[in-house]
């Protein structure tokens, strides 16, 4: 697990895999412009209550969980049962360590989105400025909640083979993914 920048890795080849990829999802600050944002408050501290049945689970015929994160191309995982911490691996990352998630992050907020809209504190019906302010006048004007989370937006943007789109800060990409 190499701090060290591998050789060669740049901003057009950083996403091929292996371990230049490996690095670059741990370090993309490294190969992006980037600002952290402050967090607002102290961190929820979770109790460990580990749960050997997950890292038990066949995830293909065979393989449990633990075996598979141990072998496969995981940085890192958490599972959060019952308010605890029940399986907890970083096999390739340390803990704390930023990770670039991805889309992965559309499954945590759409998860996040829909409790909030079970508990009556988020309308998704409404549009996705109403919903934050700082999107009024944006591409985002008018999109319903709902459509955002679907994907289905309507933005123009383009995801993948686009030049200039990952690199570039006037490409209309980069200011999208920004």
């Amino acid at each position: 697990m190499s701090g060290s920048r591998p050789p060669g890795v740049t901003l057009t080849n950083w996403d091929l895999g292996g371990e230049p990829s490996a690095w670059a999802y741990r370090h993309a600050g490294e190969l992006f412009p980037a600002v952290e944002i402050p967090v607002a408050g102290p961190g929820a501290a979770l109790e460990h209550a580990e749960a050997a049945e997950i890292g038990r689970f066949p995830v293909q015929p065979g393989v449990s969980l633990d075996e598979y994160v141990a072998s496969a191309p995981v940085s890192g995982m958490i599972v959060v049962w019952r308010g605890r911490i029940a399986f907890e691996r970083y096999p390739r990352m340390e803990p704390g360590q930023r990770h670039l998630m991805m889309s992965v992050t559309k499954a945590v907020t759409s998860v996040l989105a829909g409790i909030l809209e079970l508990r009556g504190a988020l309308d998704l019906g409404q549009p996705a400025d109403a919903l934050i302010g700082e999107l009024a006048g944006s591409g985002w004007a008018g999109v319903r909640g709902t459509d955002v989370l679907a994907m289905a937006s309507g933005i123009d943007c383009l995801e993948v083979d686009v030049p200039g789109g990952y690199d570039d800060p006037a490409h209309p990409y980069y200011r999208f993914e920004a």
